[in-house]
């Protein structure tokens, strides 16, 4: 091949040696590029909700876990706690471990409980005021029946009383409205007795959260003069019933009108 030709073929494979890079560079620049995903982000958990004074609670579907009441604080600011148990009747060990506690509490019972009557017997005995738990509104044979039974009870337990009033005038006996929101004045016009709860405090059955509600109970105590608790015969509530008497004995008052 004489010079001329050489230098032809050269430029020839030089050219196409350019086109071909040419195109992967063009191929390279026009690919599909991949979306790039965001780095996960690690949020920090939220803190548990602390329990709040409203919701449903195990004493009723519709219940408020606290009522609401107007503020009326005692003058020099103190906390007094009435406290209730019940209903009690079907569990004679954990009634009669409530029963013994050196506090001023009330017992709920109901009559239907296989150990209603120990329990009321029990009661008695250890100077403990007790409620008969009812349904509905008794007859006066019916309310008759019941105070024969449960001798020295102080009064009726229920949560619809709106005719309680006139169905307990007269008899002495007290009534506990364990729901909250019963109009008192129907009892203040029928002279009788009357205590309305304000708050449950073992919508959980677990020690921490019943701890945390009878601190509640003392500073809803101290806005309102007084505060009345129910609780359920659990050994978590009674040991935290425990607990807190160590601590705030002198704030629990006798459950009384």
């Amino acid at each position: 091949m004489n010079r001329f030709g050489l230098i032809f073929w050269s430029l020839i494979a030089a050219c196409g040696t350019a086109a071909i890079v040419s195109g992967f560079v063009s191929d390279a620049r026009n690919a599909p590029r991949p979306t790039p995903h965001p780095s996960p982000t690690t949020r920090p958990a939220s803190p548990t909700p602390l329990p709040t004074f409203r919701g449903s609670d195990t004493f009723g579907a519709d219940w408020d876990v606290v009522v609401d009441r107007s503020p009326e604080p005692n003058p020099d600011g103190s906390a007094r706690i009435a406290i209730a148990v019940g209903p009690c009747g079907t569990n004679a060990a954990l009634d009669a471990a409530f029963a013994r506690l050196d506090l001023p509490i009330a017992l709920v019972i109901d009559p239907a409980g296989v150990d209603a009557l120990a329990t009321a017997a029990l009661a008695r005995s250890q100077g403990k005021p007790f409620y008969v738990q009812v349904g509905r509104v008794p007859s006066p044979a019916k309310l008759a029946s019941l105070l024969k039974k449960f001798e020295g009870a102080t009064g009726l337990a229920s949560d619809a009383g709106r005719a309680m009033p006139a169905a307990l005038a007269g008899s002495g006996l007290a009534y506990f409205d364990e729901r909250g929101d019963i109009d008192p004045a129907l009892f203040s016009k029928a002279g009788t007795p009357l205590i309305r709860r304000d708050l449950s405090v073992d919508d959980r059955d677990a020690t921490g959260y019943v701890d945390y509600m009878l601190q509640r109970a003392v500073a809803l105590g101290a806005i309102r003069g007084r505060a009345v608790a129910l609780m359920h015969p659990r050994a978590a509530s009674l040991q935290a019933l425990r607990t807190f008497a160590k601590s705030n004995g002198r704030d629990l008052v006798a459950f009384a009108p």
